[in-house]
């Protein structure tokens, strides 16, 4: 395979559509946390994200060249740089509303669809014109992971500067596809883009043609070398040059996760099957691929360890190497193992977990063989829990001029993180599992000073706040009305947490 050079520069005004990540939201503050990636030096920031505009796992955001934050959508609706959802941006995914309720109660997450279910694509130099594509989920089925349709919506900058949607919900592709696995990529000599999704089996994937705002009708390509069976990918990404394109797959009836490679003709918008191989571990749903800045390495997050493939090897499967395992971090319960990954502009590829965390995980040097490439694991830690979410980026440097991504960037350094010891006689919660009324008491002479209670839910959402005092006041909860499942409680005093206890409210 051709090497491929990896250009560092500092980025420069033209470069900033990808520099600002927003990550999570505590639904009952309302706060996350943006990363901003440009030099000297990363930044990160507290923020206040307002109700129904919040980030959670199925989300996208897009800059203008600038570095100045200019849209996001979280599938439910499309918001600004001010947090704020823009004109008609409401209602994104009606055409799914009836199966999705959580998009529209207070504090809503998003649509719960996949990593790669929605994207912003611009229609023009001027950043007059976007499109955000979308995947609208009408069921929800981690087996079955497919939808029926391919969405967009049009969103332009009016005459006073502020963003309207023009249309949504207009349904471009209308058949059975799989969920996630959008992916843009720029023409060659040309102005249009390449929207690539996976189809209605695991041979197949569906390409687009999008001139402005126009998106021509979808070729599908098949490849005989993959068995025609349901497609069960959870991740997709294109190298930094366009030229190669992975799969993570999971089939349904296999006991393996698989990396499918493909070329890509960026000219025609043709794929060329290279060959497939097996991950070394038993079947994962959580997990994804990522190119390193050169192209050279391709890593595969797979639940509980990465895997590192160099592509110039002569034999690429055989030049696997595991550079992380899990090392059993959790908080609150919460397992912070590795999910979805996704290279940054400092070139670092950051990972985040299934679960909702404060953390994230990230290979701090890509670019070197084997465990050198240092996986530093749960080391960022943002302000909130971030629940699951991390941005998708497609390339938009290509062809730009603009350096892939730069090294010399550097975010502050890790935050040493460990699991917090639990200590068990502080609280009683009972009853477990509860089906209407739950109590919360402190145990006699155990409390040194007054504390705090919160209640959390799976997906990191606190549902539940309040001081109890060392005296041993009872706390009795009906949570008759409460979504069925698991909660964690949580016993905190002075900032440290004490104790935590799973919770499980049944029928």
């Amino acid at each position: 395979m051709a090497k491929m050079l990896l250009v560092v520069a500092c980025l420069d005004a033209q470069c900033g559509r990808d520099i600002n990540w927003l990550s999570g939201a505590n639904t009952m503050q309302y706060f996350g946390t943006q990363l901003r990636f440009e030099t000297p030096q990363a930044k990160k920031y507290k923020v206040k994200i307002k109700q129904n505009s919040n980030v959670g796992k199925y989300n996208a955001m897009i800059s203008n060249k600038a570095g100045q934050l200019l849209l996001y959508g979280n599938g439910c609706t499309i918001s600004d740089s001010t947090f704020d959802v823009i004109e008609n941006g409401y209602g994104i995914n009606d055409i799914s509303a009836s199966a999705f309720s959580d998009c529209y109660e207070p504090g809503s997450l998003g649509h719960s669809g996949w990593m790669q279910d929605c994207l912003f694509i611009p229609c023009d130099e001027k950043d007059s014109c976007f499109l955000y594509i979308y995947k609208p989920r009408n069921k929800y089925d981690p087996l079955k992971p497919y939808v029926d349709k391919i969405a967009m919506a049009k969103v332009i900058r009016k005459s006073d500067g502020k963003f309207k949607v023009l249309t949504k919900d207009s349904v471009f592709y209308n058949n059975a596809n799989t969920t996630g696995e959008l992916n843009i990529l720029k023409k060659s000599k040309s102005d249009n883009w390449w929207l690539t999704s996976s189809a209605d089996s695991a041979n197949a994937i569906l390409i687009f043609e999008i001139e402005g705002a126009i998106i021509k009708e979808a070729k599908k390509q098949y490849f005989k070398e993959i068995k025609p069976e349901e497609d069960n990918c959870v991740s997709v990404k294109f190298s930094p040059d366009g030229k190669f394109y992975a799969k993570y797959d999971v089939p349904l009836d296999s006991a393996n996760c698989w990396v499918r490679l493909f070329s890509f003709d960026r000219a025609i918008g043709e794929f060329g099957y290279l060959q497939s191989w097996k991950v070394p571990l038993k079947i994962s749903l959580s997990g994804g691929v990522e190119f390193s800045g050169s192209g050279r390495f391709l890593y595969v997050s797979a639940a509980t360890k990465i895997f590192q493939y160099d592509l110039w090897a002569a034999d690429v499967p055989g030049s696997v190497e595991t550079v992380a395992e899990y090392d059993g971090f959790q908080e609150l319960g919460f397992a912070g193992n590795f999910f979805y990954p996704q290279r940054a502009p400092d070139c670092r590829i950051y990972i985040n977990s299934s679960s909702s965390l404060r953390y994230l995980h990230y290979i701090d040097k890509p670019e070197v063989k084997g465990i050198g490439c240092d996986v530093m694991q749960h080391a960022l830690e943002l302000y909130e829990w971030h629940s699951g979410s991390i941005p998708y980026y497609p390339n938009y440097r290509l062809d730009t001029g603009c350096p892939v991504c730069d090294s010399t960037i550097a975010l502050p350094d890790p935050v040493a993180t460990l699991s917090v010891p639990v200590s068990r006689g502080y609280i009683k919660v009972y009853p477990n599992p509860v089906k209407d009324r739950l109590s919360i008491y402190p145990l006699a002479g155990t409390l040194q000073s007054d504390g705090i209670i919160e209640i959390i839910d799976m997906n990191g959402r606190r549902v539940f706040t309040q001081a109890i005092d060392q005296t041993g006041s009872k706390i009795e909860l009906d949570v008759s009305n409460w979504t069925k499942g698991m909660y964690v409680v949580v016993y905190t005093q002075r900032g440290r947490i004490l104790q935590t206890e799973k919770v499980v409210l049944v029928n």
